[in-house]
């Protein structure tokens, strides 16, 4: 994780609407968000600095989520969580967005709380992952 205390997030929907409401949520909780209104905006975005989770409108017109989501996980040296937020409920646009390497997908409309509930979950489980991985590595060099 880029800083345990304060994670870093990117939030890429073309909606202004989304980007205040789920941004402001997720800044109270002591989250630093960076939004983004595009997948030039996003990419430009995460060329220039680690994200702990990316929140990604997946089907946006103005947004490619597969690009954004390939761009998340070829930039970072840490694990990033990336979750989709779409519209597009149909079981195959579904199983498109979580083929494309979303570990989560959030269809909308979903309240601001809830967006910050699957967040803090996703950060949890990351940061479970990797107090085990440690424990493991050091367990592995104590034995070697």
């Amino acid at each position: 994780m880029t800083n345990t205390t304060h994670p870093m997030i990117l939030l890429a929907d073309a909606d202004p609407d989304s980007r205040a409401i789920y941004g402001a949520a997720l800044e109270s909780r002591g989250y630093r968000v960076r939004t983004a209104e595009s997948s030039a905006a996003a990419l430009h975005l995460l060329e220039h600095a680690a994200f702990d989770v990316v929140l990604v409108d997946f089907w946006s017109a103005t947004a490619d989520g597969r690009q954004i989501v390939e761009a998340a996980h070829a930039t970072d040296a840490h694990q990033t969580v990336v979750i989709a937020l779409t519209v597009r409920a149909l079981k195959d646009e579904l199983a498109a967005v979580t083929g494309a390497g979303c570990d989560e997908v959030l269809v909308k409309p979903i309240s601001p709380v809830s967006v910050v509930e699957v967040v803090d979950r996703a950060l949890h489980s990351m940061t479970a992952a990797i107090q085990h991985s440690n424990h493991a590595s050091t367990l592995e060099a104590k034995h070697a």
